[in-house]
């Protein structure tokens, strides 16, 4: 299997067409390192249900029209990615949780959000497993928030200079995706990380890694976040 260098996939792609999402982020905007070793694709959601396997097809039969794009879209980008991995094209099907059946050897994690798609991939001698996670930023209240987010995380994140609504946000994310990381491990529902400790480093300008141990695991995320765009990818 061929793990693609980091100077080759494991940056957000350049042909990312994110658009209309409250203001245009550009294909530059996007190129960011990520992980080492993991490839990630962030695209536009767009009607490939015509690319769709048979067997695929059957798994969204009963779905409306929106989640069959939606579907067809994180299907196809991780064809894509799949392919630049040395796989030949084949159906991704998924388990009784809804989680995606990778070839033998891959992990990954799709994520959706209104009209855009996120998809990380990896090797799993490479990590153990990922969790993706994207988000629009959006103003929440507090009763809201509240449920997922502390006081302290707030005060942590808003003191490095971003808004309460990024810091909101990112946190969602962050959480989401540690807990997308940790479910094919331990079978955690999603408030395993609400009161867990979870350390923010602001490493440079958008980016910021945050770390959590649990049950004798250490899981690392990596968050970008640019224009109204939060991206967070936790492995382990």
């Amino acid at each position: 299997m061929k793990l693609p260098e980091i100077n080759e996939w494991g940056y957000l792609f350049a042909q990312s067409r994110i658009k209309n999402l409250g203001q245009s982020v550009t294909p530059e905007d996007l190129i960011t390192p990520i992980i080492d070793g993991c490839v990630v694709q962030l695209d536009q959601v767009s009607d490939y249900t015509g690319n769709l396997f048979p067997e695929e097809l059957e798994l969204v039969k009963k779905a409306n029209k929106a989640r069959r794009i939606e579907f067809s879209t994180g299907r196809y980008i991780s064809r894509y990615l799949l392919t630049g991995m040395g796989f030949k094209e084949c159906p991704i099907l998924r388990d009784e949780s809804g989680r995606p059946l990778w070839p033998h050897g891959v992990i990954g994690s799709i994520a959706h959000k209104n009209m855009v798609c996120l998809v990380a991939l990896s090797c799993s001698d490479h990590y153990r497993s990922l969790g993706a996670d994207i988000e629009l930023v959006e103003p929440l209240d507090q009763p809201v928030w509240s449920v997922f987010t502390t006081e302290a995380e707030l005060v942590d994140l808003t003191s490095q200079g971003i808004t309460e609504a990024e810091a909101i946000n990112i946190v969602f994310s962050v959480k989401e995706a540690l807990y997308k990381c940790a479910y094919p491990l331990f079978n955690e529902s999603t408030s395993t990380f609400v009161e867990e400790k979870i350390s923010y480093t602001f490493v440079d300008t958008g980016r910021i890694e945050a770390t959590c141990s649990y049950n004798t695991q250490f899981f690392k995320v990596i968050v970008i976040f640019k224009s109204n765009i939060v991206i967070s990818v936790a492995f382990v």
